[in-house]
C-alpha cells in the first residue's frame, strides 16, 4: 500500500505502517518480501518511507515492543533503513501513556526512564550521528541469512554506505537463536530502469573486501569490539550466530597483509572471538613473558604497602626486604628488555640503588611536612589526607620507570614510555589497575613521564597547562568537563 501511494499517487513521503505492524507481529517473511520487491522495482521508493514504531493513533512504542532487546533491535532498523525515521512523543523517555491531538495534557504521572534513555544514548544515538550512511539507496544491499535449513526469514541484514565507509546491519526479529551466513544480495533495479532488477554482487564485494588488497580484515561492532577475519573466508560468506532479538552493526572494515604470520597466529588463537583491541591482543601474544614480568613489577597492592611503610624511620625489616625485592625485579626486567630480540643494547646500566633512595625518603618527607607551603604540600600529596588518598603510589610508579629508563640508557622519561609501548606494556600496566584509585595512579604516573621534558612545563606555563587539559585522554581523569 505504501509503495502504491508513492508510485501511483506521487506522494513525496508516506507513513510506513507496515514497518511497525509487521515487525511487532514478527511477520518477517512478509516484510522482507516488501523490501526485496521494492528493491527489485524501484529502490528510490524506500527513501520516501517514514518509518515509525508508534504514532498518535497507536499504542506507545514500549507498549508494543516493550523495553528489551526486541525494542532496540527494531529501533536499530528504524534508524538504519533508507527513508526517514520518526520517533513518537515520549518514546525515548519510555512513556506508556497514549497521546494524540485530542489530548490537551498528560493524565498519567510519568517520569523518564533513565536506564532506557541511557540505552538509547549507547545504541541508537551513535547510529543517528552517522545517519548519512544509511539514508540513501545507491549503496543499499539486502541479504538472505542462509542456515542449514534454508533462508531464515526472521533475520534482516543489509549493508549501506559509500566505498571506504560501509556498514553492515543484522537483526534477528525472533525469540529463538539462529546461526548461518550472509553472502548473496537480493536483486536490485538500477536508477532510471524501474522494474528491471539486476543481480547484485555478493556481500564481500559490496563491502569492498578485495583479497588482492590484504589477506585479513578487521572491523568493529557498535559497542567497539574488534573482529579479525580472513578475507578468503569472507568470500564464502559472513558467518554469524544471533541470539533471540540480537542485533549487530559492523563498521570500519579495513584490509591488511600479514607479512610475518603473526596475525595468522592471533586469528587462530581468537577463534572468531571479539576483543576490545586487536593491536593489544597481538602485542600480548608476542610479548607475554614481558607482560607478566612488568605486571608483577608494577603490582598496585605491593606498591601500596610500600608507600605506607617506607615513611617510618627506621624502616621495618619487611619493608626493607620488599624494597630489595623490588630493586632486584627492576634489574631483571631491564635485562630482559635488553635481549637482542627486543631491539636494545645488551648492557644494563646500574642506576641509583633503590634501597638507598628509599632509605633517605623518610627524612625528606619529615622535613617537608614541617616546612611551609608549597613544600609542605608535597608531603601531604605523598601521605594523603583524611578526605583524600595520597599520591605515593603514583610517585612510586614514576620512580620505578624513571630508574628503568636510566638503566636502559634512554635519554628521558618520554623515550622510556615510548620504548615500553613497543611491547604493549602500557596496556599491561592499565590492565592491572582494578579500581578507580589504581587507574588514577597509572594515569598520573604516565602524565609525569610524558611531561617531564616539556618546555615550558605545564606546571609553570598557562598555555602548556591548557594544552594538557584539552587532550581528551587527560580531561576525564583530571575531572574536566567539556
Amino acid at each position: 500500500m505504501e509503495s502504491y501511494f508513492v508510485r501511483n499517487l506521487g506522494m513525496h513521503r508516506v507513513y510506513n505502517s507496515a514497518f511497525m505492524n509487521m515487525l511487532k507481529r514478527e511477520e518477517n517473511a512478509k516484510y522482507r518480501k516488501i523490501l526485496k520487491d521494492t528493491l527489485a522495482y524501484n529502490p528510490e521508493i524506500l527513501k520516501r518511507h517514514v518509518n515509525f514504531m508508534n504514532n498518535p493513533d497507536e499504542a506507545t512504542a514500549v507498549e508494543q515492543f516493550d523495553k528489551g532487546d526486541k525494542y532496540f533491535g527494531v529501533a536499530t532498523l528504524l534508524v538504519t533503513l533508507p527513508g526517514l525515521p520518526m520517533f513518537g512523543h515520549g518514546q525515548i523517555e519510555g512513556y506508556r501513556e497514549k497521546y494524540g491531538m485530542e489530548y490537551r495534557r498528560a493524565y498519567w504521572d510519568e517520569s523518564p526512564d533513565g536506564g532506557f534513555v541511557s540505552h538509547h544514548e549507547q545504541q541508537v544515538f551513535p547510529l543517528l550521528r552517522i545517519r548519512h550512511l544509511f539514508s540513501g539507496v545507491e549503496h543499499f544491499s539486502f541479504y538472505d541469512f542462509t542456515t542449514t535449513h534454508g533462508v531464515d526469514e526472521n533475520v534482516y541484514a543489509y549493508s549501506n554506505g559509500p566505498a571506504g565507509g560501509k556498514a553492515l546491519v543484522v537483526y534477528n526479529n525472533a525469540a529463538h537463536r539462529t546461526a548461518g551466513r550472509l553472502h548473496q544480495a537480493a536483486p536490485k533495479a538500477a536508477p532510471e530502469q524501474e522494474g528491471m532488477a539486476h543481480p547484485m554482487p555478493p556481500l564481500c564485494q559490496e563491502l569492498g573486501l578485495d583479497p588482492a588488497l590484504g589477506e585479513f580484515c578487521r572491523f568493529r561492532n557498535l559497542q567497539g569490539l574488534e573482529y579479525l577475519q580472513q578475507v578468503d573466508q569472507l568470500n564464502h560468506g559472513f558467518e554469524l550466530c544471533l541470539d533471540g532479538y540480537e542485533h549487530q552493526v559492523f563498521h570500519g572494515f579495513r584490509l591488511f597483509s600479514d607479512t610475518d604470520g603473526c596475525w595468522q597466529k592471533l586469528y587462530q588463537s581468537l577463534q572468531g572471538r571479539a576483543v576490545d583491541n586487536l593491536d593489544r591482543e597481538l602485542l600480548r601474544m608476542l610479548h607475554q613473558p614481558l607482560w607478566h614480568a612488568f605486571s608483577k613489577l608494577m603490582e598496585p597492592g605491593r606498591l601500596h604497602v610500600l608507600v605506607g611503610g617506607v615513611t617510618a624511620s627506621p624502616q621495618p625489616q619487611p619493608i626493607r626486604a620488599l624494597v630489595l625485592e623490588l630493586s632486584e625485579e627492576l634489574y631483571t626486567f631491564a635485562a630482559s628488555l635488553c635481549l637482542p630480540e627486543n631491539l636494545l643494547n645488551e648492557d644494563v646500566t646500574s642506576p641509583t640503588r633503590l634501597p638507598d633512595l628509599f632509605t633517605t625518603l623518610p627524612d625528606w618527607l619529615s622535613a617537608l611536612s614541617k616546612a611551609k607551603m608549597p613544600e609542605k604540600l608535597l608531603a601531604e600529596l605523598w601521605c594523603g589526607a583524611r578526605t583524600k588518598s595520597g599520591l605515593g603510589v603514583s610517585l612510586l610508579n614514576w620512580l620505578l620507570l624513571h630508574n628503568l629508563g636510566k638503566m636502559l640508557e634512554l635519554s628521558d622519561d618520554t623515550h622510556c614510555l615510548k620504548y615500553l609501548r613497543q611491547f604493549g606494556l602500557d596496556y599491561a600496566w592499565q590492565e592491572i589497575a582494578t579500581s578507580a584509585e589504581q587507574e588514577r595512579d597509572v594515569f598520573l604516573a604516565t602524565l609525569l613521564m610524558q611531561t617531564s621534558v616539556l618546555s615550558p612545563h605545564p606546571a609553570t606555563n598557562e598555555s602548556a597547562f591548557a594544552t594538557l587539559c584539552n587532550d581528551p585522554d587527560n580531561a576525564g581523569l583530571l575531572g574536566i568537563n567539556s
